[in-house]
């Protein structure tokens, strides 16, 4: 993920701001009549952006750096994989009306299967809602560079492999001897 970008739509000035995203993974927490809270699949992998100071209404806040920088980061999976684990994307940010030590709270949250991840365009811009159903409101904009490829790995077997009278191809001048 590089070229972050949240742009404010909240209608107020925001603090603390920063997105949360889960890469992967089918994790759940259910209630179920007579065994509790159940929790089921496996959790992906977690990268957070660093907080943001103040966002004023309708103005965007730059990203600085990117996920997946220096390290590649892999989701590793099958085919039918993709279409059952998740891109969950969560924007946080600080409690309104308190001035110091305001709880981070979650505001919005969008989710989408790796499949259409895929099959999307890699400059993607996700409406991020606060609330559901009839009483979401538009909270935030987070536009992102997301590139998604596929990795081959190939295994290599030699059976009963043999060589004579080898020359080398390709003989660097620092490994000659002497003369």
């Amino acid at each position: 993920m590089k070229a972050m970008k949240l742009v404010n739509k909240s209608g107020t000035d925001q603090k603390g701001m920063f997105i949360k995203v889960t890469l992967g993974g089918d994790y759940e927490e259910k209630e179920m009549p007579g065994k509790g809270l159940v929790k089921s699949g496996k959790k992906g992998q977690i990268f957070c952006t660093a907080p943001s100071g103040k966002v004023e209404n309708k103005k965007p806040h730059y990203i600085p750096g990117e996920f997946g920088a220096g390290v590649p980061i892999y989701w590793l999976g099958s085919y039918s994989d993709l279409e059952v684990q998740e891109l969950l994307i969560e924007c946080y940010a600080k409690e309104q009306g308190k001035k110091r030590f305001a709880k981070t709270i979650k505001k919005a949250e969008h989710r989408t299967p790796l499949s259409q991840v895929a099959q999307q365009s890699i400059q993607q811009e996700i409406e991020l809602f606060d609330g559901f159903g009839e009483d979401k409101e538009d909270f935030a904009v987070f536009s992102v560079v997301l590139f998604f490829q596929e990795l081959y790995v190939f295994q290599l077997k030699f059976t009963n492999w043999r060589g004579f009278n080898l020359k080398v191809s390709a003989w660097p001048s620092r490994w000659h001897c002497g003369a």
